[in-house]
């Protein structure tokens, strides 16, 4: 009897080939958005995906045809032709890392287009180190730079300065500090903001911009000296000299009557889709089809904040944390402003109904600037006064005053506190 049942366990486990990984409940284990396609089923996708005229579907079959080395002539003709056409509409968006990378990978695909790509490819790979300079990678910055410059591209020599933290040459003019401070990312200023300072530099927006770069990166020592400087400069439009044009509202275009089809017809998804959802946010419903739009848009451009804002909402929308999370770390990442980064990670958390995730972003992204008038104190002490698991507020608050200059206390407690002075206690006073 032993050797029968145990025969039998034998032939369950040993069954005929067919029967291999065939589902017991008759489902499949298996989700079909994670099916391997054969080389013969993705040249059938793509040529359904051109003969549609959905741009956007033929990057996935293709590209995975690319991978598995096996393009035919036509497919790599055509592959190369819509990463062009993606580049272009990159260029468009001023989306510089998506758009340096396409080219790159048209010329590996057909390096005889190099003579005819160079002097667009040379200023590909220059804008694409600004941008990662804007968020602070130097590495990647400086290896564009010298890529850009072996394509010789122009404009490079304050960009390798910029890209090695060094600082300009004391001998550059004001007119020079000017212009490259009007070209450079906010967060690879200071050094040379500091030599226009230590030059008497007194334009008005070349002032400002400066200020913006200290108030980026919570320098509120450079910040002060930079208002000190612009008080000195008498003002041409009335304008404060922290003033920031305030933005025009336009109504939503209205939907196209083809929504799902429509997307996907042009070079990129992006480029199409995302103000459709900043306008109606409701369009992110049924989630399978949000899901597959966030899988797309992240193939496109995993380095947009944009885009990674809008796949961590997906996310979080259908209560896949884990993947909220994921995309809200590289969000904050690939933000020039870490503070906004911060801001708009904490939108994410509160529309996905995780208000203690939200409040932690709003106290990173105060905590980030460290300016004790920055408004985004009061929204961390509020949050965290509503919910004491996300935060102490009173020391929060205390630790505000404490940063504040003695005269601005006693208003800037009223302003923290909103009015409600009976709970908030009274102001602290360090000793001297």
């Amino acid at each position: 009897m032993v050797v029968v049942v145990g025969g039998a366990a034998i032939a369950g486990c040993a069954g005929p080939p067919w029967l291999m990984g065939h589902p017991l409940n008759g489902q499949p284990s298996i989700p079909t958005t994670t099916l391997s396609y054969t080389a013969a089923e993705q040249h059938r996708r793509a040529a359904e995906a051109r003969a549609a005229g959905l741009t956007v579907e033929e990057f996935e079959p293709l590209q995975a045809l690319e991978t598995a080395e096996r393009l035919d002539a036509f497919d790599r003709v055509h592959l190369v032709q819509l990463l062009l056409q993606r580049a272009d509409d990159f260029a468009t968006m001023a989306r510089a890392i998506p758009r340096s990378r396409d080219i790159e990978h048209a010329l590996r695909l057909d390096p005889s287009l190099a003579p005819v790509l160079r002097p667009m490819r040379a200023l590909a790979v220059r804008d694409a180190g600004d941008a990662w300079l804007s968020i602070g990678d130097r590495q990647r910055a400086a290896a564009a730079f010298q890529q850009a410059d072996d394509l010789a591209a122009f404009d490079l020599s304050f960009r390798l300065i910029a890209a090695g933290d060094e600082s300009p040459p004391p001998a550059t003019s004001l007119a020079e500090l000017q212009r490259v401070i009007a070209i450079l990312p906010l967060r690879s200023l200071r050094a040379f903001g500091d030599l226009y300072l230590r030059k008497a530099g007194d334009d008005r927006s070349t002032l400002l911009r400066l200020l913006a770069a200290a108030r980026q990166d919570g320098d509120l020592a450079r910040a002060a000296r930079l208002r000190e400087a612009l008080a000195k400069v008498p003002a041409t439009d009335g304008a404060p000299p922290d003033a920031t044009p305030t933005p025009v509202e336009t109504p939503p275009a209205p939907l196209p009557a083809d929504l799902e089809i429509w997307v996907l017809r042009g070079p990129t998804l992006e480029r199409r889709l995302l103000p459709l959802l900043a306008a109606q946010p409701a369009l992110q419903q049924p989630p399978e089809r949000a899901r597959r739009w966030s899988q797309l848009l992240l193939a496109e451009d995993p380095t947009s904040p944009a885009v990674l804002e809008t796949a961590a909402l997906i996310d979080g929308l259908a209560r896949r944390f884990g993947g909220t999370e994921r995309k809200l770390i590289d969000l904050v990442y690939y933000s020039p402003d870490r503070a906004d980064g911060f801001v708009r990670a904490a939108g994410v958390w509160e529309r996905a109904g995780r208000p203690r995730d939200a409040c932690a972003q709003r106290v990173r992204a105060a905590r980030w600037r460290d300016d004790p008038e920055d408004p985004l104190w009061r929204a961390a002490i509020a949050c965290t006064r509503n919910d004491p698991g996300a935060g102490d507020w009173r020391a929060i608050r205390q630790y505000v005053l404490d940063r504040a200059p003695a005269d601005r206390r006693e208003a800037l407690a009223a302003t923290l506190d909103g009015g409600d002075s009976d709970k908030a206690g009274p102001v602290a006073t360090p000793a001297p």
